[in-house]
């Protein structure tokens, strides 16, 4: 994995499940929305016009899954509907 263009490469969300655990447990008991995350990356468009974006996906996917852990370990966050 290549180095982001002003962040370090992502493995996993920083605190993972862990910062979820932590403002359901310290702040609020309302639900929790998670309404903002991002990595800034190289968009690189290769002599095909395509772009390999298997970084932001496997950032992405990493997100999801601290999410998925931190709901079925009872973390009441809210989750977008499909229309």
């Amino acid at each position: 994995m290549r180095p982001a263009s002003w962040a370090s490469p992502c493995t996993r969300p920083p605190s993972g499940p862990e910062i979820l655990h932590r403002v359901a447990d310290e702040y609020t008991t309302l639900p929790l929305i998670v309404t903002e995350t991002g990595q800034a990356l190289f968009d690189y468009v290769d002599p095909e016009r395509e772009i390999n974006d298997a970084e932001r996906v496997h950032f992405y996917r990493s997100h999801i899954e601290a999410a998925t852990e931190a709901m079925n370990d009872g973390v009441d966050l809210v989750q977008a509907s499909r229309r």
